[in-house]
């Protein structure tokens, strides 16, 4: 008697019942999300915003009036300007997770390897994430698309946050244009970003730099004449090459898949000037399963309603074009 084979094709269903199988879902698709993490975590996120658009207010000029006098000198009473309002809208992120009973009844009991609701749901909040940390760098051009990095720092003059900065300059972000060779131009551009983002010396700068893998990578091969190589404890059979992890001037600097390519953001994380905010409730906001009247199928929807703002874009740097 000949032997007997199978052919099957793994859809979801037979991955998550298929005997002897790892029960864990591994993920294949999802890059690091460095730039959400930065921003959905500690002192940048803030959750609870009500109102029909997000709003914050910006100073623009001091006060007028100071100045020397003597001991019977008068004062200029006067009603000062120099605050103003900057807003964007809430932007919508959603999506949905179905599963037919069918598929539950043949993913239960003993064939179960893991839960296929709570595989579907993962499935689902990792796009969600991966499409938010991408549509942090956006233009915000797009429907309904979070205002990203493209959006708030800019290398031309246009209204930002309903202020426009070719008359308002004081508004306007650092910027830097055609870079070229890192190996270069690459350090002295960084320096000079650095500087130009601080309030003074050493005062009020960036933080963090974002970069292309590219870009981060020709960074690194800068140091490479003065690396140094630490030798394992254990002996010299172990020799550790290459730094983990690269700070410039303090900055932590870190490289994400979804920058434009040759681009380098200089971010200020400091006193919620770049901040990620969700309106009340609707932090990956999630819906109760429920049955549609004409399908054997159950479905639920799940949301995510904020935007991104930058208080303070003067603060803040990007230099474009730079290659390897």
């Amino acid at each position: 008697m000949s032997a007997t084979s199978i052919s099957d094709t793994y859809d979801a269903l037979l991955s998550a019942t298929f005997p002897y199988r790892m029960k864990q879902l591994w993920d294949q698709i999802t890059v690091g999300l460095l730039l959400f993490k930065w921003m959905d975590a500690g002192k940048n996120k803030r959750t609870g915003y009500h109102g029909h658009r997000l709003e914050f207010p910006v100073l623009y000029e001091l006060n007028d009036t100071v100045g020397r006098r003597g001991a019977y000198d008068t004062f200029e009473l006067q009603a000062q300007e120099g605050i103003t309002i900057g807003y964007v809208s809430w932007k919508d992120l959603s999506g949905d997770v179905v599963i037919a009973d069918e598929e539950m009844d043949k993913c239960s009991g003993k064939e179960q390897v893991f839960s296929l609701e709570d595989a579907k749901v993962m499935q689902l909040k990792e796009a969600l994430m991966s499409m938010l940390n991408s549509d942090m760098f956006s233009t915000g051009a797009a429907s309904n698309q979070i205002n990203g990095l493209q959006y708030w720092f800019t290398t031309s003059t246009g209204t930002v946050a309903g202020i426009d900065d070719a008359v308002n300059t004081w508004w306007g972000n650092q910027s830097s244009t055609s870079a070229g060779s890192f190996a270069s131009n690459g350090r002295d551009k960084m320096r000079t970003m650095y500087n130009n983002c601080a309030r003074g010396f050493n005062e009020d700068t960036p933080t963090h730099v974002l970069t292309t893998q590219a870009v981060y990578e020709a960074f690194e091969k800068t140091m490479d004449s003065a690396e140094r190589l630490t030798v394992a404890a254990s002996g010299p059979s172990s020799v550790n090459v290459g730094p983990k992890k690269i700070t410039f001037k303090d900055m932590e600097i870190g490289w994400d898949a979804a920058c434009p390519s040759g681009y380098m953001y200089f971010l200020n994380m400091k006193n919620k000037m770049l901040q990620w905010n969700i309106l009340a409730g609707n932090d990956f906001k999630s819906t109760p399963f429920v049955r549609p009247a004409n399908q054997r199928t159950r479905a639920a929807l799940w949301t995510i309603k904020g935007n991104v703002t930058c208080t303070a874009r003067r603060r803040f740097g990007v230099i474009t074009g730079f290659t390897a």
